[in-house]
């Protein structure tokens, strides 16, 4: 049997959509992601630093 990698799907142009309509100022507190939800490691990073922002409350 052949091991074969299987990449997850995943969209960087949905990933962005998500994360511009954050930076926007859209409320986001009902929004259950993680940042492991994130395929893309630069919109992890992005996304850490806007929830941890939006929880202390800064824009």
């Amino acid at each position: 049997m052949s091991a074969e990698l299987i990449q997850p799907p995943s969209s960087q142009q949905a990933e962005v959509a998500v994360l511009s309509a954050i930076l926007a100022g859209r409320p986001f507190d009902g929004i259950e992601l993680k940042p492991e939800d994130f395929y893309f490691a630069q919109n992890r990073v992005v996304y850490q630093a806007a929830t941890e922002l939006a929880s202390r409350r800064q824009p």
